[in-house]
């Protein structure tokens, strides 16, 4: 399961580790950091445990 990000911190988190992968060529990295940068996701409004 992704976990997309819920504030400013885990923005920028995700940000760091979608700016590394790509300068590592890391093509899975790459994905899981875009998944985890995509807004609008219907999963955001469900009460989760992290």
């Amino acid at each position: 399961m992704i976990a997309h990000v819920q504030n400013d911190e885990e923005r920028a988190h995700a940000q760091a580790a979608l700016d590394n992968a790509l300068k590592t060529n890391d093509a899975h990295a790459v994905m899981v950091a875009c998944m985890q940068l995509m807004q609008t996701c219907p999963a955001r409004d469900e009460p989760v445990t992290r």
